[in-house]
Order: C-alpha cells, then structure tokens, then sequence
C-alpha cells in the first residue's frame, strides 16, 4: 500500500482563486466547478468523502483522436486520489463521446469509496496549435513542435472545455472541501517534491539494517530519443554507483504530455549511507509546464517511503563533508583558469572524484581529469557519459565516481575557457558552485597516509634537459631561442599551435649558419591537440646536423595560453615549442 503523502501545494490556491463553485441545482449539488480557463491553465481542488459516494462528472475537453492514448487529450480533467497517488477517472479520447470538432465529453456518474481525492483540469490548446502531428497509415511517427511567435491562437471549442462535480444530493456532509493542513507522513524517508527548473536536489540518508523502501518518481524523458530531462535517483554513497533510476525498464506514461513519466517501484537496499538526487532541465517542471502536465503534477520530484513506520524511525540523515575528506582540492576555478597537482600514490586504493563543470556542445569547455605523470595518458577524465546535469543552467555539469588508482604517480588538472565559471557565471550557476573544479576525495576505508602530494613542474624541472623551451606562450607573442649540437643529433620537437585553413599560432625551426628552415610546423603535420578543433600539436622527432639553430614561435591576438576563445588543449601549458634530446621524456 502506498503511504498517504502531503497534500498538494495547490490546495489553498485553487480553492480560493481557481476554482468557483457553481449555483446550486434542485436535485444536485456542485461541489467542484471549473470553466472559463485561461491557457496553459492548471486549475484543482481538493475534497474529502467520507463514505462511498456515487458522484455525478460532467467534463469536456478537447484531443486528438489518434490512438485514443492519454497523450493525445491537451485540454482534459482527471480526479487523483491522494492515498494512491493514481487517477481514479480521466476524461480520454477513446472512452467518451464525441464533441465538436476535437472536443470530447463525458457525462455520467463514477462510485468513489471514502477518501482523500483531488480533481484537476488542464488548458492547452496553444501548446497543441503548435504541435505538428505527423502520421502514416494513420499511425503516429513524429512530432514537431513549432513556435513562430504568433499570437496565440483561441480553440474554437474552448468555451465548453472544463469539470463539474456533483451529488444528488444537496447539503451532503459526507463530503467537504474544506480540508485541514495535511499531516506529516510518518512513512516519508526522502520526499523532493514540487521540483522547478535548473534544479539538483540531493538528500541522504543512512539505512540501518537490510530495508524494503518504495520509491515514486515523476519526471521528464524525451519520447523519442530517451534522454532524461527531469529525472531522480539514487546513489550508494560508499560506491558512487547508482542503485536505483528513473529510466525505460521502469517508466510509464504519466498523463499529459508524452515526455511526462512516472516510475513506482518497491525496491531492497541493504545496510548503508545512500543520496537521494534529482535533477531538473531549464523547461517543463512544477514551476511551469511547457506542455500538458502530468496527473500528479505536484508528486514533480522524487519520493521515498519505507514500508512500515518501524522501518521509517531507524532511518538517519547522512551527510558528507567533501571537503574535509579531499586529497586534492583544484576548486573555485574562474575564467581562463589552469591548475594541477601532482599525487602519489603507494599501494592500491580507490579515491571518490568530484567535479564539476561545463559541457558546451560536444565538448567540455571546463574540465577536469586525472593524468599518469609519466606518460599523460588520461586514466579519468570528465565526459558527457559520466556527468549529469549539476542544477543551474544546462551547460553544468557533475561527475561523482569512484576511481581505482594502482602505485605510482598522477596528476590532477583542471581549465576552464574564458567564460562561466566561479563567480563569473554568464548563465545559471551550478547548485554547488563553491566546488566548480575538480576534487579527489579518500573513499570508505581510506589513509591519507598512502597519498603524497607533489609539485609536478619543479620535479619536472630537476630531470629536464631541453634544448630549448619557449612555452605558456599568449597572445601577441614572437620568441625565439637558439641551441647548438656537436654531433649529428635526433632531436624531439613538442609544438601546441592553432590552426584551421593555416597554422596562426606555430614554430619552426632555422640553421643559423645560411637561415634555411629545417622544421615548420604545419596542418599537414599536426593533430588534434585536444578541445577546440584548431588546437593542434606536433610530437615527433628530426635529425639534425651539429650546427646551431634557431627556434622561433609566434602567435596572432587570439587564443592563446591563458587567453582562450574557444575550449583550450588538453595540455595548455605546452601552448608554445619544447625541443629536448631524443630519449628525453615529452614535456606534460
């Protein structure tokens, strides 16, 4: 049985504003009236029967014939009961009888036992003027929303769209729409309800013992590419894994429009620390519908009951600390920002990494990773695949996985562009701001002992052995460094430049006895460095003649190291022209 929840938030709103109640009929009483609806208009009122009831319902609205599916009705009422969480009746296309052109009534009585109950009725003829259905062999292939910014247009048949709700019999006690304040529900873990846009909500808790727990979630899932929109879930907070969401094994149709979806299940978590989250896209939410709302509209969240008030009392909050539990802290990271820090690692262990930041098209504009320091190969990096949305804008986005790490060394990174970051947010910011960066945090049973921090450039400093270095280069630079070899010599040449039609930003390299060239840099021997596509990198090897030589690097007024346009190379700091003796260890 599913525990009674709170009341809806709209309660002492449509009684007092949205809902007027109609004159009294000889042989009928009304106790629930809705006509004259605006567009885009969610009206409700709450009722109380308290013993079984036959109540006469009286509703017109409007859809389109189609499959006769819940989805196709875009002006409708519908009553809930508030014990269940379900419609007990719903206006559809395909039970009531014809009206007009599109509208669709229903007049005829419905047996209601005693209850909580709540009666809803939507208007949303605009949003259905937008909307092209388009069909084959009668059956629904596609939908295409359109907004030309027209005047919205009036359906010809709204007059007549709305919901009576009457008995026969007048003056009735058993029925009363003048409900106290809900009761907490002592069933209730986790209740996120009422969820607007740009939103992350996360709530923990600790589960004692071995613990069957109902979850319901109503959201919203793209009907054809199956992307969630709005969307709950659950975390084990030890492992970082999800253990439970809403997703296509487990959803249905959750009345209005067809990306409105709703998961029930009953579910056993064992024994340990869990975070409830959901998380909003910027459109469509309780704060306002874009399209058709759901049938529980104010249930817009996540809920979590325990199956039995026992269960429920040995249930405690769980919080986390993340940054007393960091190893590597590289947050609050603004515009324009690189930061990185050397981690050593003795023996085997797994870390919990936390980041945050922003995904703009394909690629992440801020982002963060962790690197072997050897080699720079990346064994964690931030992608579309392990983040979520982080609240705020969309752009947002939040990593939190467990990652294993063998002995040996590491390096954390993290840059971000020359736009939305810490405090210079130029959209929504993220529910956590403070930590827009990257963190790397010691997971359950972990020892600070088996981590050592280390300045990567200073060590990379002692063991170096360039020729030359001419690196961290901006905007507007032209430099130049010579070296000498005595022998014929294979050299190791590391270049970060830009280039589309032609490199802008590049090096090269001249004998200094007769000014030829003897290297370029160029498209045609480049690759891609990593972010934006013109960010490209040389990283091979020439040889060369004992002689002296030239290096020259030069770069136009944009995109460069620290002033970046679009999003900067994996590497940043090599932005320039590193030249070492073959063998020597490729900068990083």
């Amino acid at each position: 049985m599913i525990p009674r929840k709170y009341l809806p938030r709209w309660r002492h709103l449509a009684s007092a504003a949205l809902v007027t109640l109609g004159p009294r009929l000889a042989a009928a009483e009304e106790f629930v009236h809705f006509d004259h609806l605006a567009d885009a208009e969610v009206v409700s009122q709450v009722f109380r029967l308290s013993s079984p009831r036959s109540v006469h319902v009286e509703c017109e609205g409007a859809g389109d014939a189609g499959d006769g599916a819940d989805d196709e009705m875009y002006a409708y009422g519908w009553i809930l009961d508030l014990h269940s969480r379900e419609p007990v009746w719903r206006l559809t296309a395909n039970s009531e009888r014809r009206s007009g052109n599109r509208n669709f009534a229903f007049d005829g009585n419905i047996s209601l036992p005693a209850g909580d109950y709540i009666a809803y009725y939507a208007s949303y003829g605009d949003w259905r003027s937008r909307v092209k259905i388009i069909r084959f062999l009668g059956k629904e292939i596609g939908r295409i929303e359109l907004d030309d910014g027209r005047k919205k247009r009036i359906h010809r048949d709204s007059s007549r769209w709305g919901l009576k709700l009457s008995t026969p019999t007048t003056h009735d006690a058993a029925i009363s729409t003048d409900l106290p304040a809900a009761r907490p529900d002592d069933l209730t873990i986790v209740q996120m309800t009422g969820v607007g846009d740009g939103v992350l909500e996360q709530k923990g808790v600790t589960l004692s013992a071995r613990m069957q727990v109902t979850v319901y979630c109503v959201g919203e899932v793209d009907p054809d590419t199956k992307d969630n929109s709005d969307y709950g879930w659950i975390l084990d907070a030890r492992t970082r894994k999800r253990v439970w969401e809403l997703g296509p094994d487990n959803y249905k149709h959750a009345g209005g429009a067809r990306m409105n979806k709703y998961a029930r299940e009953t579910i056993t978590l064992p024994a340990g620390d869990y975070i409830v989250c959901y998380a909003s896209d910027a459109a469509h939410s309780a704060a306002g519908w874009k399209g058709p709302p759901p049938y529980d509209p104010d249930s817009w969240g996540i809920t979590v009951w325990a199956v039995n008030s026992d269960d429920a009392r040995r249930v405690r909050p769980y919080t986390e600390n993340t940054d007393e539990q960091s190893i590597v802290s590289l947050i609050r990271q603004g515009n324009n920002a690189y930061a990185e820090q050397g981690l050593t690692v003795t023996r085997q262990v797994q870390v919990r990494v936390y980041a945050l930041g922003e995904f703009a098209g394909d690629n992440f504009a801020d982002e963060g990773w962790v690197e072997e320091s050897k080699t720079g190969r990346r064994v964690w990096e931030m992608t579309e695949d392990n983040t979520q949305r982080a609240g705020g804008a969309e752009k947002n986005r939040m990593a939190d996985e467990i990652l294993s790490l063998a002995p040996g060394d590491y390096v954390v990174r993290y840059q971000s562009d020359d736009s939305h970051a810490y405090q210079e947010w130029n959209a929504r910011p993220p529910n956590d701001p403070s930590h827009w960066g990257i963190s790397l945090m010691m997971a359950r049973g972990g020892d600070r002992s088996m981590f050592k921090l280390f300045d990567r450039e200073r060590r990379a400093e002692a063991g170096r052995h360039d020729l030359v270095r001419l690196v961290r280069l901006g905007d507007d630079s032209d430099v130049d460094a010579s070296f000498r070899i005595d022998k014929p010599t294979r050299i190791h040449i590391v270049a970060e430049g830009e280039g589309v039609d032609e490199m802008v930003d590049y090096g090269w390299i001249e004998d200094k006895n007769n000014g030829n060239v003897v290297w370029e840099m160029t498209l045609r021997n480049t690759r891609h460095a990593g972010g934006a596509e013109k960010n490209r990198i040389f990283d091979g090897t020439i040889l060369l003649d004992r002689g002296e030589y030239q290096v020259h690097f030069v770069t136009d007024g944009s995109h460069a190291w620290r002033a970046w346009n679009s999003n900067p190379p994996r590497n940043p700091d090599a932005w320039g022209i590193t030249v070492t003796p073959e063998g020597t260890p490729a900068p990083r």
